[in-house]
């Protein structure tokens, strides 16, 4: 019974237990593999705390360029990125374990790969200089309307729609 109580009253020095006041006091220290190990672990903390704002990001951006499908396309996206989420975390976890890069960057890895794809989608349809193809206008008529259309300015150019629009 002594036994059990003693191995309670231990603390447990592993990192991933650790509150966050014991972590940032672990950064402090002098031994670089435990400060290594803090930073990392904090970073990771922060990181899965700024995900979901992330993937809500990019549920925007998939929202505006899936058109079509239904409730599975957006399940079976929802899922791959996830998916790919989970392994870009991986690999940033083990890259900043390793020693490969630093352990504030590592942890951030995945966290700035969709960043970085949600805005690329975001910005995709909204500028033209990712357009691959334009489409010829058919009639005079829609060479007029398309060259209306390009001399707009200010926020209807970006294609946020207006009062008009309703």
């Amino acid at each position: 019974r002594e036994d059990i109580i003693r191995r309670l009253d231990e603390r447990n020095t592993n990192a991933d237990t650790m509150d966050w006041s014991e972590l940032r006091e672990r950064t402090r220290s002098t031994d670089a593999a435990d400060k290594s190990e803090a930073i990392r672990i904090l970073s990771r903390r922060s990181a899965l705390a700024m995900s979901p704002l992330v993937f809500s990001l990019l549920a925007g951006a998939l929202g505006l360029r899936v058109r079509r499908g239904g409730r599975s396309v957006g399940v079976i996206l929802s899922l791959i990125i996830v998916v790919i989420y989970y392994l870009i975390s991986l690999l940033g976890e083990s890259l900043a374990r390793v020693g490969s890069v630093s352990p504030y960057v590592g942890p951030w890895l995945a966290t700035a790969v969709i960043v970085g794809l949600a805005v690329f989608l975001l910005l995709k349809s909204r500028i033209r200089v990712f357009a691959l193809h334009r489409r010829e206008p058919r009639s005079k008529e829609e060479s007029t309307k398309t060259s209306a259309q390009s001399h707009t300015s200010g926020a209807r150019a970006w294609g946020i729609p207006n009062l008009m629009d309703a």
